[in-house]
């Protein structure tokens, strides 16, 4: 019996509001700014309301595209609690037809707006987890200059979010599943702290990037030791990094540490060039790849035509080259959405 995998970043399912202080700083977007709003107990007051009803569209949105993934086990990220996850489930897979995960595992990571990575399994697939949340750049001996140079101390974490470590079992065979959500491409720069004035955000978070693919991969050669090929495990996530851009590849991304020697096999590498690519960048108007599914060699070489399928139905209409792709009901140019990103599913059988 195979089971199927899915990645979905969820963008922002959360269950609080956070306005800020300031009226004239606040973001305001769509419908509000047709309106003269003159105080911030008002403006609170409608953007609560527009905000709730673009999420019950959102939403609705989200569940159809994971159930369009057809996935025994759905890695998430960008879920704000566990409560939250249930209450999703609740209101809105339910209402779907045969969306029943009874295994829920979320553990509070390091992410600073408190979105985590998480877990949905069926029935038939008991899920243990376990966090590395607390594991520092000098735990794992990854610290260095670059991290050094953006104002990174050897004491910090090196997971933005978690390393959420899964075990499971197939046919009676393991699986390990491990969930990342790696640092973003955004940065901010310190007072005082020095850096290249024509660097750009994802140049200079790079290197937190590479530390974080570093520890992955130490977290998994510690556990599986010289049979970490031979094991059956995968990774799975928003890694945001581009090993595909525009269907061409990306030599510079942060993810190298993964990848380069064939330590982890990008699954997507065997779909259509025109097909690679799981996020839409409208500044720069490109598409690319930044989910994963990352099999082990052994995973990868048991599933020679094992192919991810990306779920596009929930992305906006402004997304170029899908133009005719019909959409799910309510979605919008540029929102509502089912997410910012799409999900991605792949059906693997375990090795003997």
């Amino acid at each position: 019996m195979p089971v199927r995998i899915a990645t979905f970043n969820v963008e922002n399912l959360m269950s609080r509001f956070d306005f800020g202080t300031d009226l004239h700083q606040l973001r305001r977007e769509g419908a509000m700014n047709l309106f003269e709003i003159r105080d911030l107990e008002t403006f609170r007051d409608l953007e609560m309301a527009r905000r709730v009803a673009m999420t019950d569209d959102t939403r609705q949105s989200t569940a159809l595209a994971i159930r369009d993934t057809k996935a025994d086990i759905l890695c998430l990220q960008e879920v704000e609690s566990l409560s939250v996850l249930r209450n999703f489930e609740k209101h809105y897979l339910h209402r779907l037809v045969d969306m029943d995960y009874p295994w829920k595992r979320l553990i509070e990571g390091n992410d600073r707006r408190g979105i985590d990575v998480a877990c949905l399994a069926r029935q038939n697939f008991a899920i243990a987890a376990r966090s590395h949340a607390g594991l520092t750049f000098d735990d794992l001996d990854l610290f260095n200059e670059d991290l050094n140079i953006i104002g990174v101390n050897k004491s910090d974490r090196v997971f933005r979010r978690d390393c959420l470590e899964l075990d499971t079992s197939v046919d009676g065979k393991p699986l390990t599943i491990y969930v990342c959500h790696f640092k973003s491409m955004g940065f901010r720069r310190e007072p005082g702290m020095p850096y290249p004035r024509r660097a750009s955000g994802r140049d200079l978070t790079r290197a937190v990037r590479a530390a974080e693919a570093g520890a992955v991969r130490k977290i998994i050669e510690r556990r599986f030791g010289n049979n970490a090929s031979d094991a059956n495990w995968v990774i799975c996530g928003d890694l945001n990094d581009h090993l595909w851009v525009n269907g061409q590849p990306n030599t510079d991304s942060g993810l190298t540490p993964l990848v380069d020697d064939g330590f982890a096999v990008n699954l997507m590498d065997r779909a259509p060039r025109k097909e690679r690519w799981t996020h839409f960048y409208p500044k720069d108007n490109h598409v690319t790849q930044l989910d994963y599914i990352l099999a082990s060699q052994a995973i990868a070489d048991a599933n020679p035509d094992a192919v991810p399928d990306m779920v596009r139905a929930g992305m906006p209409y402004r997304v170029p080259g899908i133009e005719k792709l019909e959409r799910y009901p309510r979605i919008g140019w540029d929102r509502p959405k089912a997410s910012d990103h799409c999900p991605m599913a792949v059906t693997l059988k375990m090795p003997k």
